[in-house]
């Protein structure tokens, strides 16, 4: 691996989907469900595309559905050693017993700022926006289909966050602000049929996301060339979401407020002087009763190709 000046940390999760954050480390992790590393080396190139990355992302959520997102991402260089911004380009396939969708996901861009770079210890501040592609009211025989089938959360999210790192550890705090709701329309019908498939996901009709809320604690450890890191990461959704149910009135989603607490191993392996395979596993060991936003999942399994420009 080259020698290493700086490197922005993406940060990325059901609850912070988007955020890009810089440290003085070897290698970083991202939040949740997908990890990546990105080297950024301290040259005169007059070159901005410091890194370049694809990636799939596998994750299981409600209903054994299949969820499937294959991204693209870049890494650019605006101030030297200071600012830094990313781009992420996502495209989701997703499939389960109600049937197959697919379409271009939210895009997420992101400032990143070097607040401090000590020998031992270092901070960066980042702020970012996701952009939604579409309402989340993708259908299915003429039936609206539950937030997990949706390529897109329908909103607009603002993303807020910090890192600290101390030697080989990491902390992580961040803030998602969702400014508007959707128009899915997903509730439970009463019909004869198909209900027991078509019932067993949260209802979503036009549903507004509450604010969250992370902390993540993170250790790195490294073996020759490998590179390896084990995380907790903390998500507190700050209040119940809000649905319009079948009367038309607005109401909590009970049971959407509260903790998940996710696990995850992720790693880096260099290929070539500029070229690295990277992975992740995560796993949640806490989830809240009612994730209307359809961004549960029981297992998630990522694997990435990067390359350092």
């Amino acid at each position: 691996m080259d020698e290493v000046k700086l490197t922005p940390v993406d940060v990325i999760d059901p609850g912070i989907n988007g955020l890009i954050l810089a440290d003085t480390l070897t290698y970083s992790t991202k939040n949740d469900t997908i990890i990546k590393y990105v080297v950024l080396k301290d040259t005169t190139s007059v070159s901005h595309l410091l890194s370049f990355e694809i990636s799939s992302y596998y994750g299981i959520g409600q209903q054994n559905t299949l969820v499937m997102v294959n991204q693209m991402e870049g890494n650019f260089k605006l101030i030297e050693k200071k600012l830094y911004a990313q781009v992420k380009i996502p495209y989701s396939i997703i499939t389960g017993k109600l049937g197959t969708t697919n379409g271009l996901s939210d895009v997420t861009m992101s400032l990143s700022y070097i607040a401090f770079i000590r020998p031992k210890s270092n901070l960066s501040l980042a702020l970012g926006v996701k952009i939604p592609s579409n309402s989340s009211n993708l259908s299915l025989d003429n039936r609206p289909l539950p937030m997990v089938y949706q390529t897109s959360l329908g909103s607009t999210d603002l993303l807020l966050g910090s890192r600290f790192s101390y030697k080989k550890w990491d902390f992580t705090a961040g803030y998602q602000h969702s400014f508007n709701g959707n128009s899915n329309q997903y509730l439970h019908i009463n019909t004869t049929g198909d209900n027991l498939n078509y019932n067993g996901y949260f209802e979503s009709r036009n549903v507004r996301r509450a604010d969250d809320a992370l902390f993540r604690i993170n250790r790195r450890f490294k073996a020759k060339k490998i590179v390896l890191s084990t995380s907790l990461l903390f998500i507190y959704h700050l209040a119940d979401d809000h649905i319009t149910n079948a009367s038309g009135e607005r109401v909590n989603a009970a049971g959407s407020k509260g903790l998940t607490l996710n696990l995850d191993l992720a790693g880096s392996i260099p290929v070539s002087k500029r070229t690295s395979i990277t992975f992740v596993l995560a796993k949640p060991v806490v989830q809240r009763k009612n994730v209307t936003d359809g961004l549960s999942r029981s297992f998630v399994g990522i694997v990435g190709l990067r390359w350092n420009f």
